[in-house]
């Protein structure tokens, strides 16, 4: 009687970790093509933090609350912007010494 337990134990377990490792590698792909999609946006978003950065170096002609407005807006968004890029540049350079430190 315990064999049988055992071998439906076994079974069970096997099939488990057969969905659980599928399940596992979806993730892994999922994830990887996350990365990939970050470390391409890299660039696009060190352009738009330098297009953000050159215009708020302009000086304003129409002091209104509507532009004020638009102008804190803008500071708001490049803000943003550099703590993601500076988010991303962390992350990479934790990967590059961790990859440096393993060899």
């Amino acid at each position: 009687m315990t064999t049988i337990y055992l071998i439906i134990t076994l079974v069970i377990s096997i099939v488990l970790n057969i969905a659980l490792s599928m399940m596992l590698y979806k993730l892994g792909k999922i994830i990887i093509s996350f990365e990939d999609t970050v470390e391409a946006s890299i660039p696009v978003i060190n352009k738009a933090e330098k297009v953000l950065s050159d215009i708020m170096e302009r000086p304003l002609f129409f002091d209104s609350p509507e532009v004020r407005g638009v102008l804190n807006s803008i500071r708001s968004v490049r803000y943003a912007v550099l703590t993601i890029a500076s988010n991303f540049n962390i992350v990479k350079e934790e990967e590059i010494s961790e990859s440096t430190d393993k060899r």
